[in-house]
């Protein structure tokens, strides 16, 4: 039997693989403390497919006002294809990775990630965004399970915006 994902990123001990001439990574760290995040859903929509975001420690801002540590955006159809939410993170890393439901023989359904063969694949970055494929728990790897785009700013402290309107 061939090798999963899952077996050779125990192996590497979370570090990122090679699969081919893609270099595949089960997450992605943004670095962000105060700012908002972006995700545009790229690929079309199903309903099996989203991406995680989580702040250790930190609070992601919900447009009912709530907050949450771990947030699920599911890729929907019906469901807005581009999000944003406020992110307070003091330990300045917002932690990002494709997710995924599994509907099992049983006819149960479970929403899984770092299984089987999932990973993401970087192809795409600039200062401030990131594009990644990714591929699901299925045997073979195959990178198309769904593509996103994840953007972010950072805050601009009031305080300094303060400082720059009495100057001048």
């Amino acid at each position: 039997m061939k090798e999963t994902l899952q077996d050779l990123f125990i192996k590497s001990q979370g570090q990122p693989i090679k699969v081919g001439d893609m270099v595949v990574v089960q997450l992605d760290q943004l670095p962000l403390h105060d700012g908002v995040v972006f995700i545009t859903f790229l690929s079309p929509q199903n309903s099996n497919q989203g991406v995680c975001l989580k702040t250790n420690g930190g609070a992601i801002h919900l447009s009912d006002g709530s907050i949450t540590e771990k947030l699920y955006i599911w890729n929907t159809p019906g469901l807005p294809r581009f999000v944003k939410h406020k992110i307070s993170c003091a330990h300045r890393e917002v932690l990002l990775w494709n997710i995924y439901r599994v509907i099992h023989p049983s006819g149960q359904v479970t929403e899984d990630q770092w299984t089987g063969n999932a990973g993401m694949v970087l192809v795409e970055e600039s200062s401030h965004m990131r594009r990644f494929v990714c591929s699901d728990w299925k045997t073979p790897f195959d990178p198309s399970a769904i593509e996103f785009e994840v953007q972010w700013e950072h805050e601009i402290k009031r305080q300094t915006k303060d400082k720059q309107k009495g100057s001048g």
